[in-house]
């Protein structure tokens, strides 16, 4: 007589599933630190990149300005000289200029007053963001010359101010152009920007958001006779003070930029826009506010930049 053989299943104790849980859930807890580490990691190299980019497009963006401080041009005049309308001439120095120099800072200050032609409504006094300063350079701008007859109203796009915007040859001083840079927040969300001020000074416009503090320093020559070597780094009030921007012969840039809050894991404890060794020598005035900068703790990447400009121009 055949017998079927019973079918047996085999089946699992408690202790067995719990146990195949535990793993499961080990092993579902280890995937997901990769997966944040990995994308936290992701975010910082994204960020830092984006701050490099940024300090790049400010550098050239500054070293253009810079390299237009005090820009005359006497071909210029010479081919307008009998236009039916009469342009600013050059000269060997540069009173042409007026009272304002062709390079101007302000310590810890702001633009107050877009509409002020004489000092740009700034100050050296409090209030500024993060303790930024504010720098500006004039300069000629360029005028067509292949109209007939020449008329010198028109720009031929060879010098730009700081939004991009096509210089003329000047009529009269007031027609001289003029590029200011300072931090002011954006009125939508308070995020601190790197801001443009031209000649219409209409209204201030973004160069690069996140730039939370903008300082400059400036490379004088104190032994005027001498040579044109700089003996000192001074900052803008004390230049200013003393009466000697047609002395500036180098301008320090130092700058702190910021990514999006989650962009860095850890807070560097302070920053400082132009090194730290910079910061406590003789004569940078190491007791000047804006020298270190205490980033408060929101997750954010910062990073320090600085960057020398010369001056290319005479202007004294």
């Amino acid at each position: 007589m055949h017998v079927a053989g019973r079918n047996w299943q085999a089946g699992v104790t408690m202790v067995e599933l719990l146990v195949s849980l535990v793993l499961v859930g080990l092993i579902t807890l280890v995937v997901l630190a990769l997966y944040t580490a990995s994308a936290g990691s992701y975010r910082t190299i994204d960020s830092n990149q984006q701050l490099q980019d940024n300090a790049r497009f400010i550098f050239e963006v500054l070293s253009q300005a810079v390299r237009q401080a005090g820009l005359q041009d006497g071909a210029q005049y010479a081919a307008f000289s009998g236009a039916s309308t009469p342009v600013l001439p050059p000269a060997s120095d540069t009173s042409v200029f007026g009272t304002q120099p062709p390079l101007f800072g302000y310590n810890n200050g702001k633009v107050l007053s877009t509409g002020n032609v004489d000092d740009y409504g700034a100050n050296d006094a409090a209030g500024a963001i993060n303790f930024s300063d504010v720098f500006g350079v004039r300069y000629f701008g360029s005028s067509r010359l292949d109209g007939h007859p020449l008329d010198p109203g028109t720009a031929d796009g060879s010098v730009i101010d700081c939004r991009g915007v096509p210089v003329r040859y000047p009529e009269s001083e007031a027609d001289i152009g003029l590029s200011i840079f300072q931090v002011a927040l954006r009125a939508s969300d308070r995020e601190p920007e790197l801001m443009c001020i031209n000649r219409a000074r209409a209204q201030a416009w973004n160069i690069v958001s996140g730039v939370e503090s903008f300082q400059a320093m400036y490379a004088v020559d104190t032994t005027a006779g001498e040579d044109t070597t700089p003996t000192r780094w001074l900052n803008g009030k004390q230049v200013g003070d003393s009466s000697l921007w047609r002395s500036v012969r180098m301008i320090r840039i130092g700058m702190i930029l910021r990514g999006p809050v989650g962009s860095a894991e850890r807070q560097a404890p302070v920053l400082y826009p132009f090194g730290e060794a910079f910061s406590q020598i003789s004569g940078s005035a190491s007791a000047e506010q804006g020298m270190s900068f205490v980033p408060p703790n929101d997750r954010r990447l910062r990073r320090a930049f600085t960057f020398d400009l010369a001056i290319r121009n005479p202007l004294d």
